[in-house]
């Protein structure tokens, strides 16, 4: 072989065996990635979680339901939640984006804020007030009996 073509040789070997290498490396990221792909669903699975879908209600409102597995179906059912207040108006618009894509938006009633309905009673406050002044009295007189010479 003619020297000059051996050096062209070598060149379009190195690449042939590049790009090779490219292949092998798109065929090993292909195969992880379809391994990390779920795996379809059986006709059997797809009536049970559908059956499931239509009992929700009945799920939700079960006694062996906790609050945590509802925050958890919550997170399961729902992609994001947009919380607009209206204090003047006492109301919440929640916009809920499902995870299908659907959109619902609710208004709900804001809860009004009461005066604390434990309250000390006035003849008690009245007496610690007493009981207070006498205190102050009695601390007085100790600070000038031992204010006195002699």
């Amino acid at each position: 072989m003619d020297p000059e073509n051996r050096l062209v040789a070598r060149g379009l070997e190195a690449e042939w065996e590049g790009a090779l290498q490219e292949l092998k490396t798109a065929e090993a990221e292909l195969a992880n990635r379809e391994s990390g792909r779920p795996r379809p669903l059986t006709r059997e699975e797809r009536e049970s979680i559908l059956a499931l879908g239509k009992d929700l209600k009945r799920v939700w409102y079960a006694p062996t339901t906790s609050d945590r597995d509802r925050k958890e179906l919550l997170r399961t059912l729902l992609d994001d939640v947009a919380l607009t207040v209206a204090r003047a108006q006492s109301n919440a618009h929640l916009t809920l984006r499902w995870r299908g894509g659907l959109l619902s938006e609710i208004d709900v009633p804001l809860p009004r804020s009461h005066p604390s309905p434990i309250r000390t009673a006035d003849d008690t406050v009245d007496l610690l007030r007493r009981d207070d002044a006498c205190e102050r009295d009695y601390q007085r007189l100790r600070r000038m009996r031992s204010q006195r010479v002699g």
